[in-house]
């Protein structure tokens, strides 16, 4: 059986960010944009067995390196002809080059067994690879504070010394209490709603409640006013004799409301009753109105479920008609849905207009 031989020698490529100081940088970016035979061996890079430490030669010049962690993961994309792009590798790794003399600093703390998986703070870069993302590290994975609860120790000690005056006392009547909603209807305790009225309702009100009572029952008053109103009328009738205005009599004038001006047509059978007999009168006509009012609503309903029936008769007619012309099945099976979904509801409206009949 024949097996393909797998070439183990090669190496996946790994990439990371390489940051040089600004002069130096400036000098790398030309070389690397005119590149020629004998410029590949100016740049070189040198670490040491741990992989975090090294050395960055360029032009005779050696500059000591660390290798940090970034805070996340930047892909490498590349491209051939500035149209078509591809991923070449996850960046996740810079090496920073020390300017002048700068030495990295040494372990003198004694060697402990350490974490393989864990990564010296000193490894770990704080930034991002652009100015605004500077210290986003700790800005974005900062430690959540923790909401400290002050008042609960007071809330706590008030509520013991409730419990222990409660203990002491000879007899504790507590009660709950709740919030009421203001807009919900409140009973009176005469057993009417006090509250908005809705729209379309009718209300028995006197005409006291409506004008308030009488200002004055004096006899003498309201004869002065008749009588005054009476010696006017003489004086124009006088001064206008052309006009010939008829003098009218004093009891002809109003001077104050009654319940007869609100319904003129049951006023001349409640002369004469007692008060008790007048406001059972007044409460049967307002609810002889209230009759009416609701048959006129009932007819409008009637009317309209009368409308909608015919609709939808006419609507199933027509496209009983049109069923037998369609030629597609599945076209058909869709028209056969919608008329049984239309004789549904037509019966639907029967019933309705049935029940409203019923109730006339």
């Amino acid at each position: 059986m024949y097996q393909k031989e797998v070439d183990v020698s090669g190496e996946l490529e790994n990439q990371f960010l390489l940051r040089l100081p600004r002069s130096i940088a400036e000098q790398v970016r030309n070389m690397i944009t005119n590149v020629g035979p004998q410029q590949k061996d100016k740049l070189s890079i040198k670490m040491e067995p741990d992989m975090r430490k090294g050395f960055v030669c360029f032009n005779n010049y050696v500059m000591n390196a660390k290798l940090v962690d970034l805070p996340c993961v930047i892909e490498s994309w590349k491209t051939i002809d500035r149209k078509s792009f591809y991923k070449t590798a996850d960046i996740c790794q810079m090496l920073v080059g020390l300017e002048g003399e700068e030495v990295l600093e040494e372990d003198t703390t004694s060697k402990k067994k350490k974490d393989i998986n864990k990564v010296d703070k000193k490894y770990i870069w704080p930034h991002g690879i652009t100015p605004p993302l500077k210290n986003v590290r700790r800005r974005r994975f900062r430690k959540t504070l923790k909401k400290k609860h002050a008042e609960a120790p007071e809330i706590e000690k008030e509520v013991k010394r409730l419990l222990r005056s409660d203990n002491e006392a000879v007899s504790v009547r507590w009660e709950v209490v709740t919030e009421e909603d203001e807009t919900k209807p409140k009973l009176a305790a005469d057993g009417s709603v006090a509250g908005p009225i809705a729209t379309g309702t009718f209300v028995s009100a006197g005409v006291a409640d409506i004008f308030g009572e009488d200002l004055s029952d004096s006899e003498e008053e309201s004869s002065t006013i008749i009588r005054e109103s009476a010696d006017e009328s003489d004086s124009m009738s006088s001064s206008l004799p052309s006009m010939q205005i008829p003098n009218r009599g004093a009891s002809d004038f109003l001077t104050q409301f009654s319940s007869e001006m609100f319904n003129p047509s049951g006023s001349k059978g409640r002369r004469g009753l007692s008060p008790v007999l007048k406001r059972k009168v007044i409460k049967q006509e307002v609810e002889d109105v209230n009759d009416e009012a609701a048959k006129d609503a009932l007819l409008e309903q009637v009317e309209e479920a009368r409308n909608a029936l015919k609709e939808l008769q006419m609507k199933r007619k027509s496209a009983e008609m049109e069923l037998p012309t369609i030629q597609n099945m599945g076209l058909k099976a869709r028209f056969l849905d919608n008329l049984e979904n239309l004789k549904m509801e037509e019966a639907e409206k029967q019933k309705e207009y049935n029940r409203l009949l019923s109730m006339i």
